[in-house]
């Protein structure tokens, strides 16, 4: 027998916002400087962005805050009572973007933030920083500790109730990954994120597209959940792979979407089988009547049959 640790596995992806939740409710009972920040890391595609913005939502609603998604751009007048997100990309920005830009004020130079990132001064909120460990510039790592860690940007620090989560991949999940510095490491909490299942994808896609999404992906997917997350075989490359992003994109497809719209999402192996398996027609009202019309049907076509009975019912 195997004197090895058993695996010990994180929280899944519906589980993560529960947990986000969770601590910045002990954030504003405790000091807020002995909660470590968040860093969430999963393989790309599996919701992590999502995840964090609806628990920043549903925190919100809790305390009966107006939630605002700052990201885009806000106004010039915040009202009272608001509770701020903000999801910032750190590989599309300038080290000047989290350290400020120098101002002379009264015969001093203060480092001015930019605005929506001053805006945490005076609102609670949620701050994301996404793409953490896809940072390959040395001076823009070296400034994110002072957001992360520090709570503050330029001259200007965050007010005690905004919370500040990370994310970013793995090594494993993609060979751009960079590791981060073991002082930076000691100062997060480090939650290994892990896929949704098939069934809680479904879920996800009920509650965020109730005006109705392609379900026969979902019977692909049960026929053949291997498919449902494919790691890309190299940290570059030109062909699309599966993950529950690009199955989304998917399943919003219209029906009867040409081959190459599927291939474009999920690569060509999964897309043609995909559209294989789409083609199947079955007519399930004249089977219902008869029947005895089951024993002419393939394999494919009963599966296929039995999915939209399934989905009728639901």
């Amino acid at each position: 027998m195997s004197d090895s640790a058993p695996a010990i596995l994180g929280p899944r992806i519906p589980e993560v916002s529960g947990l986000i939740i969770e601590e910045y409710e002990a954030l504003l009972r405790e000091n807020p400087h002995a909660r470590p920040p968040l860093l969430l890391l999963g393989p790309p595609g599996v919701g992590k962005s999502t995840v964090v913005r609806a628990a920043a939502e549903e925190v919100a609603r809790r305390h009966g805050w107006k939630f605002m998604d700052i990201t885009s751009g806000a106004p010039s007048e915040i009202p009272d009572g608001a509770f701020l997100f903000l999801d910032l990309r750190l590989t599309n920005l300038e080290p000047s973007d989290l350290t400020g830009l120098p101002r002379e004020r009264d015969g001093y130079v203060r480092f001015i933030p930019v605005y929506q990132l001053y805006l945490f001064s005076q609102h609670p909120g949620v701050i994301f920083l996404d793409e953490l460990t896809w940072v390959q510039r040395d001076d823009m790592m070296a400034v994110v500790p002072q957001l992360l860690l520090d709570h503050r940007v330029g001259s200007v620090a965050f007010r005690d109730d905004v919370m500040v989560v990370a994310a970013g991949n793995r090594a494993e999940d993609t060979p751009l990954a960079r590791a981060l510095p073991a002082p930076t490491l000691n100062r997060l909490a480090i939650v290994e994120v892990q896929p949704p299942t098939v069934e809680e994808w479904a879920a996800y896609m009920d509650a965020a597209h109730p005006n109705g999404w392609n379900r026969k992906i979902l019977a692909y997917l049960k026929a053949f959940p291997s498919d449902f997350i494919h790691s890309p075989p190299a940290g570059e490359g030109f062909e699309g792979y599966p993950t529950p992003r690009s199955w989304e994109w998917a399943a919003l497809l219209p029906e009867g979407a040409p081959t190459w719209r599927y291939i474009a999402l999920v690569g060509r192996e999964v897309g043609l089988k995909l559209s294989k398996f789409l083609a199947v027609r079955v007519d399930v009202i004249a089977l219902l009547r008869d029947p005895s019309r089951w024993r002419g049907l393939g394999l494919e076509e009963r599966y296929m049959a039995l999915s939209e009975i399934a989905e009728r019912l639901r």
